[in-house]
C-alpha cells in the first residue's frame, strides 16, 4: 500500500525531480495509496520536497517523511516558474 522513496539525490541537476515524478508515476499505475519519504534532517532536504508538493508529515530524530498526495497536487514544473494545480484522477 505504501511505496517509500529513501534518500533522493543525484549531482544532475534536476534529477531528484524526475525521479520523484517517475516515482510517483509508477505508484498511481501500480494502485498503491501512498507516496512517502524517509529524508534526511537538512534544509536542502526540506526545501527540495517541499517545492516539489510534498507535505511533511513527521520528524524524527535523525530523519524526517513527507508525502505526495495524488489529487489536486502542485507539481513544480520547470518550464514555468509558479507551482501549477493539476487534477489527478
Amino acid at each position: 500500500e505504501i511505496v517509500v522513496a529513501y534518500t533522493v539525490w543525484s549531482r544532475k541537476r534536476g534529477a531528484g525531480r524526475e525521479i520523484i515524478k517517475k516515482l510517483r508515476e509508477w505508484t498511481i499505475e501500480h494502485n498503491f495509496k501512498r507516496l512517502v519519504t524517509l529524508s534526511p534532517l537538512t534544509p536542502m532536504a526540506t526545501h527540495f520536497h517541499i517545492k516539489n508538493g510534498a507535505k511533511q508529515v513527521h520528524i524524527n530524530d535523525e530523519t524526517q517523511n513527507f508525502e505526495y498526495s495524488f489529487k489536486n497536487e502542485k507539481i513544480f514544473s520547470p518550464s514555468v516558474t509558479k507551482f501549477k494545480e493539476l487534477e489527478h484522477v
